[in-house]
């Protein structure tokens, strides 16, 4: 009997071992937090190509702003239009966090992408209770720029109903009222207290900080450095043709609807064809029926600036740089 018990024993402690062995060979060693609008999908894509960089198939899980908890779905629509055009690839438990990065096989850099993390002041003690010794690489871009762009995504997928101005006087009411992280235009591009948070809990040597203008006018130049501080070859060179998506519009309403909400002809067009094939079909109605979102004239940028001013200002001397282009 006692030679049974200890054979139950020593089998559970070698299970528990060997899911922390599993574990520790699967957690991200870097995360890519953000900011939002920043160009952080075409870094996503060419940090992908890497043959040493190992990342999941879908960006954004978000399992640190969420955690155990459904995902906020909070806003002007019902809750599950804003998951499916938001948030659907999230995850909200460990194991399905964990699964993401099961394919990984000698890959020294294992990372995901979700921006919410730089933005969530509770992903911040998630993150460091789960993974001590991650990096993380931050990309920010001008803030009434990024605002404008998460404004039009949100015009995009009808979401948004207000004038941005009118949008952004809405805003304080809508954060009491538990409206999510994509009507909180102003908040999310106040960047200064979100990258505080990272260097204060894990020191600014694990913190890389890129500017969006940066990327886009050298994406490659960005992505070498990237590669130096993720401790993976520079000498790998990503097909960096595909950039940043533009904010646009869609020139007739009904049908952008028709491609993003949940409806009974996008579910007979996905049951028909092959997922993958559903999605490139949408991609190309979606880019025939984008059309550029109208400029927004200096005046008008000018006044929209006075929101960040402030923020601009102390966030040049966390980062010691020269921002005064933001201003």
């Amino acid at each position: 009997m006692l030679a049974w018990l200890a054979c139950g024993v020593n089998a559970a402690r070698k299970t528990r071992s060997q899911a922390a062995a599993r574990e520790r060979n699967v957690l991200p060693n870097f995360l890519v937090i953000g900011a939002a609008k920043a160009g952080t999908t075409s870094l996503w894509s060419y940090l992908a190509q890497h043959p040493e960089v190992y990342l999941p198939e879908t960006k954004e899980p978000n399992y640190f702003a969420f955690a155990d908890e459904p995902p906020n779905c909070t806003g002007p629509a019902p809750a599950h239009v804003i998951h499916e055009l938001l948030l659907k690839f999230s995850v909200t438990s460990w194991q399905e966090y964990l699964a993401l990065f099961d394919g990984r096989s000698s890959q020294k850099a294992v990372g995901e992408a979700s921006v919410r993390y730089l933005y969530y002041p509770e992903a911040v003690a998630r993150i460091h209770a789960r993974l001590p010794g991650v990096r993380f690489i931050v990309v920010l871009r001008e803030p009434v720029s990024r605002m404008y762009s998460h404004y039009w995504m949100n015009r995009q997928f009808q979401l948004e109903d207000l004038e941005l101005e009118d949008a952004i006087a809405a805003e304080p009411e809508r954060r009491r009222a538990g409206w999510g992280y994509d009507w909180h235009y102003v908040a999310v591009g106040s960047y200064a207290a979100q990258v505080e948070r990272y260097f204060r809990t894990f020191g600014r040597e694990r913190v890389a900080v890129f500017l969006y203008d940066e990327l886009s006018a050298d994406p490659l130049g960005v992505f070498r450095q990237v590669c130096r501080f993720l401790g993976v070859a520079d000498t790998f060179v990503p097909d960096v043709s595909e950039r940043s998506k533009e904010a646009s519009r869609p020139r007739f309403l009904a049908l952008d609807r028709m491609l993003h909400h949940p409806n009974p002809v996008r579910s007979l067009g996905f049951r028909i064809l092959r997922p993958a094939r559903f999605e490139a079909l949408r991609v190309r109605i979606r880019r025939w029926n984008s059309a550029r979102v109208p400029q927004l004239e200096n005046g008008r940028r000018e006044r929209l600036k006075e929101h960040f001013r402030a923020d601009v200002r102390r966030l040049e001397q966390i980062l010691g740089r020269d921002l005064s282009a933001w201003q």
